[in-house]
């Protein structure tokens, strides 16, 4: 009788002894300790970056009372912008917004606002009335952003306050004294 094949076959009912075991490799414990490790200081550092690319991509604007209409934007640079808002609430209400606001300071012109304000005066004021200036600062991740928004009566029919909202964000995070005028 001849064998064609492989004489290196096993005979049907002979299996060898190791075929049916499978042998379990075990990763060390150190291994294992290590693998958790690096990635607990992943995502620790990756939410950190993560924070850091968000307020670049998507910095914060300043603040803005509700119901406005955006009549002008400007920007001369990345996070140096100004808008020209204008309300149909009076000024001393946009004012009141500002001053609720944290890290905000406020110079009104007299007789505006106030509590000895003349009643009269901002009754039938002039279009384009100079009233307050407000400026503050928000630090935001990194960062930080001063912005001022000058109020006005307005001058367009129909709208009881304009004001134009500048800010600059400071990507050091310093922020520089304001230039004494």
């Amino acid at each position: 009788m001849t064998r064609t094949g492989s004489d290196n076959s096993v005979p049907a009912g002979d299996v060898p002894p190791d075929a049916g075991t499978v042998t379990a490799r075990h990763v060390p414990l150190k291994l294992i300790a290590i693998g958790i490790a690096a990635l607990v200081f992943a995502l620790f550092v990756g939410t950190q970056v993560l924070g850091v690319l968000v307020a670049i991509l998507l910095p914060p604007a300043p603040p803005v009372p509700a119901n406005l209409t955006e009549a002008t934007h400007s920007s001369a640079a990345y996070g140096v912008d100004e808008w020209l808002y204008e309300s149909t609430a009076p000024a001393c209400d946009v004012l009141a917004f500002y001053q609720a606001q944290p890290d905000t300071v406020c110079s009104v012109v007299p007789l505006w606002c106030g509590d000895n304000s003349d009643q009269t005066l901002s009754g039938a004021a002039v279009p384009g009335q100079h009233v307050a200036r407000c400026q503050g600062i928000t630090r935001f991740s990194l960062f930080a952003m001063r912005w001022q928004a000058v109020i006005s009566t307005a001058d367009t029919p129909g709208y009881q306050t304009e004001f134009r909202l500048a800010r600059e964000i400071f990507w050091t995070g310093d922020v520089p004294p304001l230039a004494q005028n």
